[in-house]
């Protein structure tokens, strides 16, 4: 007796028919991903800038002997009026204390420039003059540059002696800074520099520290 294979042969394709229906059904066949590794990003460190500190911006006159400055940047109606400049073997060394005043005699080899001014208070209040405690000057020759004097504590280098009432008349011997000034009053100074005495003055700057609001250019 012979025994059918084809029943049997038909429900084994019909099984596999419905399995491959239900998988691709379900989406096929997929292939493990592996997880995908975020890079690790390290923060950049920024170092903060360093802010420039913001100089006032300084007002420049350009002056000559003659000029009048009528208000100097940083005060109220305060002019200024450069009167004369000189060159001279002595200067007068304006006073620390108590009015003391010295002539002052320059250094061998050495010459004073003085440049002489005028403070008027054209304000309607009382206000103080400014000091021009620093400056240069500038030669014709070769264009050397020398700071603003000041004898300082070097009494024997310059030969310190008490002056006469000629040359404190001539040569003044004070800054006229830090004098109180009412309306309409002035005050007279004068800024001294020390240079070779085979050269030729040819420019010369001043300005105070505080406010430091300005330059003063003299062309000599």
């Amino acid at each position: 007796m012979k025994i059918s294979f084809q029943p049997l042969l038909w429900v084994l394709i019909l099984v596999m028919s419905i399995s491959l229906i239900m998988v691709f059904s379900s989406g096929g066949c997929r292939r493990a991903v592996s997880p995908v590794e975020e890079p690790v990003t390290e923060e950049a460190t920024v170092e903060p800038k360093e802010e420039a500190l913001d100089e006032p911006d300084k007002e420049e006159y350009v002056v000559i002997i003659g000029d009048t400055i009528l208000e100097l940047k940083g005060y109220d109606n305060l002019s200024v009026t450069f009167l004369s400049w000189t060159e001279s073997n002595i200067a007068i060394e304006e006073p620390f204390s108590m009015d003391i005043y010295n002539t002052c005699t320059a250094k061998p080899g050495m010459k004073f420039v003085i440049i002489f001014f005028e403070f008027k208070n054209n304000g309607i209040r009382a206000q103080e003059t400014p000091n021009f405690d620093e400056g240069e000057i500038t030669t014709a020759e070769k264009g050397y540059i020398y700071e603003r004097w000041s004898a300082g504590i070097n009494e024997e280098e310059y030969n310190r002696r008490e002056p006469t009432e000629e040359e404190l008349e001539k040569l003044i011997g004070d800054s006229g800074g830090y004098k109180e000034l009412l309306p309409e009053e002035s005050a007279k100074g004068c800024i001294v520099y020390e240079i070779p005495v085979e050269y030729t003055p040819y420019e010369a700057t001043a300005f105070d520290l505080y406010p430091g609001e300005y330059l003063i250019r003299f062309n000599l």
